[in-house]
This record gives structure tokens, sequence and C-alpha cells, in this order.
């Protein structure tokens, strides 16, 4: 018995080693077995012990019984063992000693080991808790990501549809402008080849019958050709005479044949007159030829 407690004290000193915990989980785990197995050492030591302890009292009850009785040959065996086993319990009682030392220490390592045990739930607890955190804003990350993709393919969408609008004004602008091109040079042409004469005046007249019925007849040509055309009468006068005298002088001859047209069929929204005397003349007035010019009533033709 005594040398199987020795033995078993012997084993359990390797075992009695400080475990410091880690940050891992599986470090948390082998501290948690390594304290496991430490308790049920000391369990089977303190049993041992009390063995021990039951045995050694009996073998000195049995040492104080022998050495009563008297010897006789067939006891000194059984004598001479129980003398041996007396010589041992001084032994034992320093190995309780020394038991009792290193359970001290042991137990201090052990309170040690388990606030670090503590410690390392308390760190793999917050490790598990910043894991899903982790997680979560890995899960938030890749929403994220997935929204911007498709942000930017709304964005690619919206900017190839913005460049086809461009295009699309641009060349609608450049029709515009060369339809605004073709309607200008048309009227330029229309105008070209349609002209209403102007009517001349001999001095101081202010109504000529033959030339009236060409105008309309020229008229209802420009008429034919662009229904909504419009004209403006304006007279004109030399520069002789008074000045006075020469603007009502062009405002008749533009009002008479105003009202010749008139009578003649042409809507009086599409004419109009007015006279500027000598203001505008088709020459110099420097001889009576370029007068005879100047003495005129010009037809405008507007909006043709």
């Amino acid at each position: 018995m005594t040398k199987r407690f020795i033995l078993i004290a012997a084993c359990a000193l390797p075992l009695i080693t400080p475990v410091f915990a880690e940050n891992e989980q599986a470090d948390v785990a082998k501290l948690r077995v390594d304290h496991e197995r430490l308790i049920d050492l000391v369990l089977t030591l303190e049993a041992d012990f009390g063995e021990t302890l039951r045995d050694y009292a009996k073998l000195q009850d049995d040492l104080a019984n022998a050495l009563k009785r008297p010897a006789v040959p067939d006891q000194s065996g059984k004598v001479k063992e129980l003398q041996k086993q007396a010589l041992d319990v001084p032994i034992l009682l320093m190995a309780r000693k020394d038991f009792d030392a290193k359970w001290a220490t042991n137990s201090t390592d052990l309170k040690v080991t388990q606030a670090k045990l503590l410690e390392a739930e308390k760190v793999a607890a917050t490790a598990k808790v910043l894991k899903k955190k982790n997680a979560e804003l890995l899960e938030k990350y890749q929403r994220l990501d997935g929204d911007f993709e498709t942000l930017t393919g709304m964005i690619a969408g919206m900017e190839a549809e913005l460049t086809k609008t461009r295009e699309e004004m641009m060349i609608a602008i450049k029709e515009g402008m060369q339809v605004k091109e073709l309607e200008a040079q048309l009227i330029l042409l229309k105008r070209s080849t349609v002209q209403i004469d102007p009517v001349r005046y001999d001095k101081g007249v202010a109504d000529v019958n033959d030339q009236q019925v060409r105008v309309l007849n020229q008229v209802q040509g420009v008429l034919k050709l662009s229904p909504s055309a419009r004209f403006e009468i304006v007279g004109h006068t030399c520069d002789l005479g008074r000045k006075e005298g020469n603007l009502r002088l062009s405002r008749e001859r533009a009002k008479a044949l105003h009202d010749f047209l008139m009578q003649k069929g042409v809507p009086p929204d599409l004419i109009k007159s007015r006279g500027v005397a000598d203001l505008e003349p088709a020459a110099p007035n420097t001889n009576e030829e370029n007068r005879r010019k100047n003495r005129r009533v010009e037809i405008e033709i507007l909006d043709y």
C-alpha cells in the first residue's frame, strides 16, 4: 500500500502543472480537461492517504499486540514484517508533508487557472460576439455592393439614353436649321420670281387706273401661290413741293391703291398702307427722270 501511494504521488507531480488559457476555444477546452483530471487525482490521493493511515493504525495495533504476546517461532516473520512496515511510517509522514505543500501550491495554481479560464471564456464570448457582428457587417457590405452594382448599371443605362437623346436632339436641330434655311431660300426664291412692279405717277397725280389693274392681277397671282401672303402699300414722292404736302400726297397714293384692291376682293387683313413722302427715294432727285422714278407706290410682299 505504501509503495502504491508513493508511486501515485510520483506520477501526479508532472500532471499538476499550470495551464494557461489562450484566446482560442481549443485552449479553453484543454484547461477544463486538465482541471477535471487534477481534481480526480487529488481525490484519489486523499483516498489512498486515508487508507494508508488506517493501515498504519492497524499496524501499530498489531505491533502492540505482538509485543504483549510471548514470541513463538512461527510469528517471527510476521513481526519482522510489522517492524519493517513501522520503519516506513516516517517516510509516509514525510510524503504526507510534501503532499500538503504541493497541494497548497496546486490549490494556488488551480485558482489562477480558474481565473484564466474565466478570462478565456470572456474572451471567447467576446470573440463570438465580434464574429457575429463581422458576419452582419459582411452581409451589409455584400448587400450594399449589390446595390452599388445595380445603381452603376442604372447610371450607365441613363448615360447611354442621355447620349442617344443628345444625338437625336443634334440631328433634330440640324434638320430644323436645314428646314429653316430651306424655308428662307424658298421665300427668297418666291420673292425673286414673283414681284409686283411699282406704280408710277405724274407730278401731283394720286390715281392711275390702268396701272391699278395690273397691280391687282399681280397681287392675285401672289395669293394663288401663297394664300397667307400679306402686302404693305408704301406711297412715295419726289422732292418738289412742301414736305407736308408731299407726305399727304404719298399717303393718298397708297390709300387709293389700297381701297382699289379691297374693292376688287382682296381681304382687308392682308393689306395695309402708309406714306413716306420723299424720305426713301429710289434715285437721287437730281433730274426729272429720277424724280419720276421717285413718284411711285411700291407693294411689298410680307410673310410670303
